[in-house]
């Protein structure tokens, strides 16, 4: 158990540390808005994290296969909600 808990804690550390480098890539380097970088960088996370979660903590070598319909949905619907959150409709 112990060991399983490492585990979780690595994935959590290098998940954080992607998140962060894209943020940074992205905010400084580019020049995007602090907004858009951050949805980027959480969009690449996530998607890291559902590989790595899928293929080292819980040994499911079939779902990552064919699993690039799933964490791309979440992202296409994480990235819709934003831009019709942050977009001025009128009011």
């Amino acid at each position: 158990m112990l060991k399983l808990f490492g585990r979780y804690i690595s994935v959590g550390v290098l998940n954080t540390a992607i998140h962060w480098l894209c943020f940074g890539v992205m905010f400084s380097m580019i020049g995007f808005s602090q907004a858009i970088s951050n949805v980027i960088a959480f969009c690449v996370a996530v998607t890291f994290s559902f590989f790595v979660n899928a293929k080292w903590m819980c040994k499911m070598k079939a779902i990552t296969d064919g699993a690039w319909p799933l964490p791309l949905k979440v992202n296409q619907t994480y990235g819709l909600f934003f831009i019709k959150i942050n977009t001025n409709h009128g009011y």
